[in-house]
């Protein structure tokens, strides 16, 4: 397994790839029916892509440089969802920001978590080592999927940081899990203002950049 040793590659971050998480996210809204395409802003100039100066980020916020409060997802079993109107249930793949289908609320209120979270898929050759944002209240399964938070995140800045946390998958392609202080340990790149914070204003306004980006 030597993919779960090398370092990430950042040279092939390309706009397309922030371009790419932005549709899918749009085509997931649409499904559920939860976007007006309405213009929400004229988008901004071209802001450049250069990684040169980024800095390193523990995942889990209670290690040195840690982003996320990771939160297990509260699901127990698909047999017991039921088809409605209220919910989606995020499940373990990458398409349609994880969508699987709507879900009644009724009799499993207890297994919604909240939104404005980035979900790390952590099991399944298919999918482990991906990543979604998630902007409102979702279904996913304990096992499959967990969340981070941050008082950060919101549309723009889920969607940057979940396309450089799909750098990430190659390591996990070989029935490798990402879970527990594999999860916890994961180091990420990224963009640092003056003072070496992470640079949230430049996330959103990278994305904010980037075409389609006004009808998030």
């Amino acid at each position: 397994l030597a993919e779960a040793y090398m370092d990430t590659d950042y040279s092939i971050l390309k706009d397309q790839m922030f371009i790419n998480k932005i549709n899918d996210f749009l085509a997931f809204k649409c499904i559920i029916g939860k976007n007006d395409f309405a213009k929400k802003f004229e988008m901004n100039n071209k802001k450049t892509l250069d990684v040169s100066d980024w800095k390193e980020f523990k995942i889990d916020k209670n290690k040195a440089n840690g982003i996320f409060t990771l939160k297990s997802v509260l699901g127990a079993t698909t047999d017991q969802l039921i088809e409605g109107f209220d919910v989606p249930y995020i499940a373990a793949k990458n398409d349609l920001n994880g969508f699987k289908q709507m879900c009644s609320s009724d009799d499993c209120e207890e297994w919604i978590s909240k939104g404005k979270c980035i979900v790390f898929i952590q099991l399944g050759d298919g999918s482990a080592g991906y990543t979604t944002y998630q902007d409102e209240a979702f279904i996913g399964m304990n096992g499959k999927i967990c969340c981070g938070y941050n008082e950060k995140l919101n549309v723009y800045t889920g969607l940057f940081l979940s396309t450089i946390l799909d750098l990430e998958r190659p390591k996990y392609s070989f029935g490798r899990s990402w879970t527990g202080e594999r999860l916890k340990n994961t180091t990420i790149k990224l963009p640092v203002d003056k003072d070496g914070n992470i640079d949230w204003e430049y996330m959103e306004d990278y994305i904010k950049s980037l075409p389609l980006s006004y009808y998030l």
